[in-house]
């Protein structure tokens, strides 16, 4: 998995703050002619471009485009500090992609996914009546077939597409792209604050829960019941998950009010136990274990440690 496309905003009293990051994001950056009504225009990594003091109320933008993420991955920056960095300086994500490739034919797997949505084999949080209302296209991307689920004017889509046509590559290859914009881009964007070993599997979870393809369950009607069709599963994996909004992420004490509430309980099981911890530290062991070693460990639960770990820190230092 990697970020093809970020967009990051600036509210205007982070904008002193800039010209010094400017030069943090990239040590090459240089200022260029624009006539987009900013007083401020850099062009950073290649075609990304950070632009700032508009005559109006228009925030500040940061835009990297998938060549510009490229050419940091290239020069081995370490892509979870960058955006950290810019995290820290005030930034909000507008807008970011997650794209996944595999070694296959586009063409045929877009197929298969087109004869699923008209039989009906499928559940999708996004309105997919019939196939027309997934446009496909042949030029969108250059040449080769192109299959976009949900609304490009949404929160959220997904693209998919033949990435070895539009790269005139020797080699198969088919690619989703995850587009994620506005509230829901500024809650995404968290997975690449995290061990990519935990992001890789909770997009996926993501993706799955926008749109699962499904093998159908004899005299059951209802399609939430029927299992994740194997090919599907390969790509996915079964377990799903929903972007959790910043305003709705609990708090450190929202979490320990809720372990309070467990106090009964928890005595209880002590009681019938004799007092044995046994199965409570196997419980938390099974908790901070990875997802894909099969425990319940999120990138989620990353963004929390860190963030109350910061929140702890600020409360320190107010009170020194």
């Amino acid at each position: 998995m990697i970020a093809d496309y970020l967009t990051f905003t600036f509210a205007k009293n982070h904008e002193p703050g800039l010209p010094d990051l400017v030069r943090r994001i990239d040590p090459d950056a240089a200022p260029i002619d624009s006539k987009t009504g900013y007083t401020a225009d850099w062009s950073v990594w290649g075609s990304g471009r950070l632009q700032w003091g508009h005559r109006g109320d228009v925030s500040a933008r940061l835009n990297l485009p998938g060549k510009a993420l490229a050419l940091l991955r290239e020069s081995d920056v370490d892509v979870k500090e960058f955006v950290i960095m810019i995290l820290e300086a005030g930034a909000k994500c507008t807008r970011v992609d997650y794209a996944f490739d595999w070694g296959v034919d586009a063409s045929p797997m877009i197929d298969r996914i087109v004869e699923c949505i008209r039989a009906g084999h499928y559940t999708s949080r996004w309105r997919l009546q019939n196939p027309s209302s997934c446009r496909r296209t042949y030029s969108v991307c250059g040449p080769g077939d192109t299959l976009y689920l949900g609304s490009a004017k949404s929160d959220c889509f997904l693209r998919i597409y033949d990435k070895a046509a539009e790269r005139k590559e020797a080699e198969p290859r088919i690619r989703f792209e995850l587009e994620v914009r506005k509230e829901r881009a500024n809650a995404a964007i968290v997975f690449l604050t995290v061990d990519a070993r935990y992001a890789v599997e909770d997009v996926k979870s993501i993706i799955l829960s926008y749109f699962d393809v499904k093998s159908p369950v004899e005299d059951d009607e209802n399609k939430s019941r029927w299992p994740t069709a194997n090919w599907w599963a390969a790509l996915w994996g079964r377990q799903k998950a929903q972007l959790t909004l910043g305003s709705d992420m609990p708090t450190e004490d929202d979490s320990r009010a809720w372990f309070e509430r467990l106090g009964p309980s928890l005595a209880l099981l002590l009681e019938l136990d004799d007092g044995d911890l046994q199965w409570l530290l196997d419980a938390i062991t099974r908790g901070r274990t990875p997802v894909e070693q099969g425990g319940r460990w999120r990138s989620t639960h990353e963004a929390k440690l860190r963030a109350w770990t910061q929140a702890r820190l600020e409360r320190i230092g107010a009170a020194a």
